[in-house]
């Protein structure tokens, strides 16, 4: 995987739960209801077009800490289905390959 990084950003608890509260302001009790604790610690990893995602999002998936890996391509795929044709697949479904 190396030279497939286009861009890496780190969120602490903190950070998260700020971002938490920003995304969800119009949704005051489930903010309330919401700690800092509760948010996890993570990072965005951007990657560069032409990489074999398949590969990286493999390789990544089975780091000590890591817990979940989302495809955006797959995501916005999986968002088009479902606003287009009412269909809720698994990213597997939709991108059997990790894009």
């Amino acid at each position: 995987m190396p030279g497939c990084r286009e861009s890496f950003v780190s969120e602490d608890q903190a950070t998260a739960y700020e971002n938490f509260k920003r995304a969800f302001k119009s949704q005051d009790a489930l903010v309330k209801a919401t700690k800092i604790a509760d948010m996890p610690q993570s990072f965005r990893l951007t990657m560069r077009p032409e990489t074999k995602w398949a590969k990286a999002l493999s390789k990544l998936s089975r780091q000590p800490g890591v817990s979940q890996v989302v495809n955006p391509v797959c995501v916005g795929e999986q968002s088009r289905l479902r606003d287009h044709f009412l269909l809720q697949l698994p990213a597997g479904k939709v991108c059997p390959t990790g894009g």
